[in-house]
């Protein structure tokens, strides 16, 4: 069985995306329920804008897809493990790759927004219809008509193009009704879409606080991570000192990607997952959380070209209990590092995957004293001080 057979982009998907509803939180009023009954995933996204609910909602959906494509692998192989086996491997080294690689990624990507490809510009679909009904010749018109008396084969012909005219012409209204709805709908949409972009652009080159968060936020969510390793990023900016504060909340190390291959065992037929060590898997888990955090900042840096951002405080935070928490729930994460970075100093650093601990060391990063792992460690998150 061939990768692409196993791998089947074009599957259905079963991805289900609901209505907007709204929230309590005034902060972030729009929310959109994405889920997938193949996979068992249900996530609501929250957003302070519909436009910033557009784009996490699409990210969100892109992940889903890639889980259920995953699972597909397994559940489609049959009889031919060993060529799953295969292909699994391959994707995990992709992950494990990427994982180790998270700051080369982001060096070669221009972070800014562009502002143009978030403008609506193609126009909606022109109305198309087909064709009306063509009459008849008189000796085409069929059936027991032509045994009848009283009327011609002519009269009958002209009798059936009048009800198949009639109904084409009601027909064709109803598709002319429907699809100017549609095209209103499309058209304001469009506006109010374009609209927002507008004014969130220009509130933000104006510095105004919370375009300066919303925007900082796109960013981040518009990064791309591995599967199952996206983090959650809360952010605030001070304009009057010109100060962002970043929280970031990783999966815990439970929940860190660890598998190393697949093994196709030819015994009982089965594929069998290995996985890293625990002193290597914790190695890798560490080292993503650390570069993922001077990769965010170097993103948000380099994305906001406005003046305003001189400063980036970023604290680290994990679950408590080393699976997973949603949210910033007090209680039920734990800070475990957290720097301080200026803009002139962080551009002066040398980033790389392999030397991120210097960055960090010249950031004088503060971190726990032992493994984030340890469920009693946890530090004093930094905060801006007017």
């Amino acid at each position: 069985m061939t990768e692409e057979k196993i791998f089947d982009p074009t599957l259905k998907s079963n991805v289900i995306t609901g209505n907007m509803f709204m929230t309590k939180d005034r902060s972030r009023p729009y929310a959109k329920r994405v889920s997938n009954s193949y996979t068992g995933t249900d996530r609501v996204i929250i957003a302070a804008t519909i436009w910033e609910l557009d784009v996490l909602v699409g990210i969100e959906e892109k992940n889903q897809r890639e889980q259920e494509l995953r699972k597909h692998i397994v559940e489609i192989s049959g009889g031919d493990e060993a060529s799953a086996a295969e292909t699994m491997t391959k994707k995990v080294e992709k992950t494990n790759s990427e994982l180790s690689s998270l700051i080369s990624h982001t060096l070669e990507i221009d972070d800014r927004l562009d502002w143009d490809k978030q403008i609506i510009t193609e126009n909606f679909y022109d109305f198309m219809y087909p064709f009306p009904p063509q009459k008849k010749a008189p000796e085409q018109v069929s059936g027991i008509v032509k045994f009848f008396a009283g009327k011609s084969l002519e009269e009958k012909a002209n009798e059936e193009y009048s009800r198949e005219m009639e109904s084409y012409v009601s027909a064709k209204k109803e598709a002319i009704r429907g699809y100017l709805i549609e095209k209103e709908k499309f058209n304001t949409e469009k506006r109010r879409h374009n609209a927002e972009i507008k004014r969130l652009k220009k509130s933000y080159e104006n510095g105004e606080k919370s375009a300066v968060e919303k925007y900082s936020k796109i960013i981040l969510a518009n990064s791309s991570y591995p599967e199952n390793f996206k983090p959650q990023n809360d952010i605030s900016f001070n304009p009057y000192t010109n100060c962002m504060t970043v929280n970031v909340l990783f999966c815990g190390y439970k929940a860190f990607p660890d598998i190393m291959r697949y093994d196709f065992v030819i015994e009982n037929k089965t594929v069998t997952e290995v996985r890293f060590p625990p002193d290597e898997k914790y190695k890798r888990y560490e080292k993503a959380l650390l570069t993922t955090a001077l990769r965010s900042v170097h993103e948000l840096f380099e994305a906001n070209y406005n003046g305003a951002v001189e400063r980036i405080i970023l604290n680290g935070f994990v679950p408590a209990n080393n699976k997973t928490a949603n949210g910033f729930i007090s209680g039920a994460t734990r800070c475990v590092f957290a720097f301080s970075a200026e803009r002139e100093q962080f551009e002066q650093l040398k980033l790389s995957d392999n030397d991120y601990e210097d960055a960090l060391c010249a950031l004088k990063m503060k971190r726990v004293k032992h493994q984030f792992t340890n469920e009693t460690e946890l530090i004093k998150p930094l905060c801006d001080k007017e």
